[in-house]
Formats: structure tokens, sequence, C-alpha cells
């Protein structure tokens, strides 16, 4: 468990605020819990002043730091379901590190259960999935023990606090004395519970996720990865949690484990456990989340409701900051041209009017200084007990005045106005250049395809026994046209990846062959690729090894003009391609995988949940992206709303039959299949 948890190679510096502790600060106020009405519940999370600095070693020897988090407010409050979004690369997973591992000063003194379900999972290979469940148990009774420790202290120091001489409040200090004894002995009979079936009910919770007995005592190495991701959703089902961070639980999920993980969601929901998941599947977020956090410009803005909530809020607080700094122009404008009229009469006027309007003038400049936003998103008027400092939101005053020396009003003002008016978003691409070849055949023939691992030679000639000796699937059909799109479902375990990288000719199959257009080149997306290009770049080509860097090694004819254009187009700038790939985010590393793959000029893609690690509108960038272009794309995914936008050809690999079957109604027939399994 400490592998998993432990601190990464990558550095980062904290600092923060803290307003409330742990205790109990009174009821729910009109206007919600937060800081400002002192309304902190238990197990609410409330920190102000957090800040988040990324260091890392560059190339060139010297120390290298990005800001994430910059005087940002951090606010969890219990029961609550945060769907923290943000782009690749903003710092989404790095603040769950840190969360999860209690490095911000004053998470430790909160006493939190919290368990952190990572991207990937690497470091648990050698164990068993029995024991993973109960290492967890385990881990979570110590958090457990000092959690309600840590609470009968503070029951004990209301309990020395109360005066049970008082003539008013004896009684009902009384009763309180009575009700904290009774929560005391309920704290201390919990640290000494043992729970003895604790091997029965870790199997039970694991073959609720479809990890078999069989399963549970094999090394978790040899499970796929969405078997493993289950094995770790059952821990959390298993352990009673006050915060329950997931980054991108539904990678190498199948759908009917992403039904599972909303179930899972709700039962946290139901049990008051704050639950903070950062995904990419718009589906779910929209299903489970309650509030969203959008991860921005180094601070954290917080939105009541679901994504789809949150772009109509986003987009009408863009649209109000933007009428307030045109209209903020319109008043500097005419504020300006006065000031430009008195000048100019006191030009020509004699000594005594001349010191009047000189005056007015510096009387008009002081109060363009001070002139800024003068209503609130609400409508409502800013006074000076409202803004606190006394400061407007877009004045000139709120520019540091040390930058402010030999510059005009003009100048001034120009800078104050970029302050208030919304920060345009970069637009996300994912530009696939067009192939030149045409062909009048299928690109990919798939015929009487069967393979499997760990084969019995006895029963290797019984054509009725195929799953006993090990068969994934058999009797496997298909013909890929050109310009086509193929999705591929199943469920994990069911031979997905493998039927896909016997069409990438990255293995040979069992039985059946393959066949091929002439001189039709294949490209492959590996599911795991983005994660191993870490190691994988480190070991061969060096631990400081950037992007472009690699690219120019892999590809020693192309001139670094164009790995530069390939990088660009996914969205990989200059200073993200000179950037040491160890310091890469998921998603970041995922266009670096994918711009890599179209430097092979192929016809055909091959892609295995290429979706992994992007977030929402990466992953709508990149359905755009594949549509546009005029190649051919085969692809196993779990994502509904990509599936849905690529509008291409379904099919299902059967687990139970080892059969690929064409869905005819797409993935919502696949959805209803499901839906109706899940009721029975």
């Amino acid at each position: 468990m400490k592998k998993l948890l432990s601190s990464p190679f990558l550095p980062y510096v904290f600092s923060f605020t803290l307003i409330f502790n742990y205790h109990n600060r009174g009821g729910r106020g009109k206007g919600g819990r937060g800081a400002s009405r002192k309304t902190i519940q238990p197990r609410d999370i409330v920190l102000q002043d957090v800040n988040l600095e990324y260091v890392s070693d560059v190339s060139s020897g010297a120390i290298g730091t990005k800001t994430l988090l910059q005087n940002s407010y951090l606010k969890l409050l219990s029961g609550k379901t945060y769907a923290l979004i943000g782009r690749n690369g903003c710092g989404k997973s790095s603040l769950l590190k840190r969360m999860s591992q209690k490095k911000i000063p004053g998470f430790t003194s909160l006493h939190l259960k919290i368990m952190y379900i990572p991207q990937e999972v690497f470091e648990m290979d050698e164990e068993r999935p029995i024991d993973v469940v109960i290492g967890y148990t385990e881990r979570n009774k110590l958090d457990s023990a000092e959690a309600a420790n840590a609470r009968i202290e503070l029951l004990e120091e209301e309990m020395e606090s109360l005066d049970l001489e008082c003539p008013e409040k004896g009684e009902v200090n009384m009763k309180r004395m009575e009700a904290i004894c009774d929560e005391i002995s309920a704290l201390e009979d919990s640290n000494d519970d043992v729970d003895s079936d604790i091997n029965f009910k870790a199997t039970k919770v694991l073959e609720y996720f479809g990890i078999t007995k069989e399963m549970q005592h094999m090394p978790m190495g040899k499970l796929s990865g969405g078997q493993k991701k289950k094995v770790l959703l059952g821990c959390c089902l298993f352990c009673d949690l006050d915060l329950l961070l997931l980054d991108e639980p539904t990678n190498h999920l199948d759908m009917e484990g992403i039904i599972q993980l909303r179930g899972l969601i709700q039962t946290m929901h139901d049990q008051q456990t704050t639950v903070v998941i950062v995904s990419h599947d718009v589906n779910l977020v929209n299903s489970v989340a309650t509030d969203v956090i959008h991860f921005a410009d180094q601070s954290l803005h917080y939105y009541r409701g679901n994504y789809i909530d949150f772009l109509i809020a986003k987009q009408q607080h863009d649209l109000h900051k933007s009428r307030q700094q045109q209209n903020l122009v319109k008043q500097r404008g005419s504020m300006i041209k006065a000031i430009d009229n008195l000048k100019k009469k006191s030009s020509g006027s004699n000594n005594s009017g001349s010191k009047k309007l000189s005056k007015a003038v510096n009387s008009r400049k002081k109060k363009l200084e001070r002139h800024g936003i003068e209503k609130d998103e609400h409508g409502h008027r800013l006074t000076v007990q409202k803004a606190c400092t006394g400061i407007k939101a877009g004045s000139i005053n709120t520019l540091d005045a040390s930058t402010r020396k030999k510059q005009t009003y003009k100048e001034l003002v120009k800078r104050a106005d970029i302050s208030v008016a919304p920060v345009p978003e970069k637009a996300v691409q994912f530009c696939f250049h067009d192939t030149n070849c045409v062909w009048g055949e299928p690109l990919v023939s798939a015929l009487d395809v069967g393979h499997g691992f760990d084969i019995s030679q006895d029963d290797e000639n019984d054509p009725n026994s195929w799953r006993e000796k090990g068969m994934l699937f058999d009797c496997v059909d298909l013909s890929i046209d050109e310009n086509k799109t193929v999705c591929i479902l199943g469920s994990n375990s069911s031979g997905k990846t493998t039927l896909l990288k016997i069409l990438a000719k990255q293995i040979t199959p069992r039985e059946g062959e393959v066949h091929y257009a002439h001189n039709a080149n294949i490209g492959y997306f590996d599911q795991h690729k983005a994660d191993e290009l870490i190691t994988d770049g480190m070991n061969k080509y060096g631990q400081d090894t950037c992007s472009i860097t690699l690219l120019c090694q892999m590809f020693p004819k192309k001139i670094e003009q164009d790995i530069r254009k390939s990088l660009v187009d996914f969205g990989l700038g200059p200073q993200q391609a000179s950037t040491s790939i160890q310091f890469l985010s998921g998603g970041e590393r995922c266009r670096l995988c994918l711009s890599m793959l179209m430097l092979q000029d192929p016809h055909v893609l091959i892609m295995d949940e290429p979706s992994n690690h992007l977030d929402p509108e990466s992953v709508e960038a990149l359905a755009y992206g594949l549509k546009k272009w005029n190649g051919t794309v085969v692809m196993v995914s779990h994502d509904v709303h990509l599936i849905r936008l690529l509008e291409g050809t379904c099919y299902v690999l059967v687990e139970t039959e080892g059969k690929l079957r064409r869905l005819e109604g797409g993935i919502d027939s696949f959805l209803k299949i499901l839906g109706a399994k899940e009721i029975q």
C-alpha cells in the first residue's frame, strides 16, 4: 500500500492558510456552508490561500518551476461529489496526489480517512487482489482509529469546559455531558472492534465487481487494466471513508464497470463521504456530480450542478464579464476625453485659471485610477465594504505600482481592461493530416481469427471447448472498408486489446488469418503507451529526454520543422515540446503518442482507449479530428460520448461466446442490454 501512495519523483511546493479546522462551527447558514458564514461542518475542508508550485529539473541543470495554484480557495464539503475539470497539464492529478498524501499543511490535523485511486496501477503487480483489499482495509482502520482518538480528545476538552453547577444552563449541560459520554463510549468500542469475517466480505466485494475467486488469488500483474481498477474500486466500497479521490476512474473500465462505479459514488454520497473525481467521461460526470470545480488560471472556481450546468453558468459568467469590460471601456473613454479637454483649456488660460484647471485635471485622474467594476455578477452595486479593500476590480489601482511608472493613462487603462475581460482559452485541436492513397477494396480483412493464452494441447482439436482450453475468441470475421470508423465494445478481459494487436500486426493469431490491402500502412495506439513513455524514454534515451528530442531520434529521416509542426497539430507548443517527458501530464503524453503515430504516415489507425487521460474538451476535439480525417479508424473505447460523436459502426466481442457480433442499434442498444442486465 505504501508504494501506491508514496510520493512520486515529481516534487511540489504547497502553502496555505487554514481558516477553520475539524471542529463543528454550527449549522447550515441561509447562504450555504462556507468560510464567509462560519458554518463549517465536521469533515468539511475549507482552506484559503492555497499555493501549489511544480518544481522540476530541466535538462540545462537549472531548476524550473511552474505555478499551478496561486492564492486559491479550496472548499470540499461533506456529502458532495465534486467533478474537478480543467485542461490537460493544469495540475488536477498533482492536486489529488498532494491531498491523498496529506502533503497540504493542515490536512494531517483534520484526521480524515482518505483513499486515492490513481489513473494507473503499476506497483502492485505481485500482490493478490484479496490481499490488496485487506491491506487497504487495515490502513483504513488505522486512519479510523486516529480520527476516533482525535474526536475523543475534542469531546473530553468540551466535557471539561461544561459548567454543571450553573443554575441557568446546568440541565442543558448535563444532557450534553451524557451525549458526550455516549459518543466517547461508541468511539472506543469502534476502536476495539475486530472484524472476523474480513476475508469473506472482501471476497464478496470483489465478486460484485466481477473478480472471480480464481482471479482473487492471481497476481495483479495477470489481470487486465480494467480488472485492476475494479479491485481498487472494491477497496473503496469496503472501507469507511471521509474523502474519496478518483483520478480518471473510467480508464480501462468496461461499460458494466462504469455502471458499478456510478453505484459506488451514489453509495459514498449516501454515507456523506466527499468525492472528488477527475474524469473525461462527460456522461459519468453529468450523472454523479453535485458540484464542479474548474481548475483554470492558477485558481479553483466553483459551480453548482453537473458538467452541463457548469457550461451554461460559465458561458453566462464570461458574457457578464465581457459586458462589464465593454461598459468600463466606454466610461473610461469619456473620462479620458474630459481630462484631455481640461488640459487644452488650461494651456490657453491665465495663471489663476490654469491652477484651477490643473487641480481639476488631477482630481479627474485620481477618479480615473479608482474607477473600476461597479456591479458584481449578480447585478448588485459594489460598495467599499463589499470590496473589502476599497480597490475595485479592473481599476488602475489594482496594477502593481512598480510597473506603472513612465506609462501613459491610456496604456494603464488598456492593462486594466485586460485584467477584467474574460481570458480566451486556446482552442483544443487534433489535426490528423490526410492520406493520399485510394484503394477499391477493404483495407483489413480478418477471416476465422481465434486467439488465446495458456492453451492445453490435449484440447486444441476439440471445437466445442474453446473457453476451457484458454481461447479468448474464435471464428472472428471482420472486414474494414476504407474511410470507415469501427468501434469494438465488450467487457474487460473479453479479448478486445488482443484482437486489436492482431489487426495491427503486433501478434500472430493462433487460428485464422488477416489480409491487408497492398501498401496499407497500419498505425497502432496502445492504451498503456502514454504511461510507458516515462520509463521507456528514460531508459532508452536518457532521463531528461524531451518530446522533440525523442521524436527526432525515433524519426531520423524527418526534419525538425515537420516534427515540431506535428506536435503543434496535437496541442503541444514549444514549451511542452522542450519539457522532459517525465514532467508532462497524462493528457500531454497522450498527445505526444498521437503525434508519434501520425509521423508514421498511417492509412489505418487502430486505437486502444485513446481518450484515457484526455480532458472532456480534448475528447470532443479528438472526435472532430478523426471524423474530419479521410483515413480509416478501428477503435476500442468505453467512452459513450466519444463513440456517439464518431458515429461509427459498432461491434461487440461477446465474452461468453467468444464471437464478434455487429450492433445494429449502435452504442445505445448496447447500453439498453447492459441496463436490462443490471436490473435483473
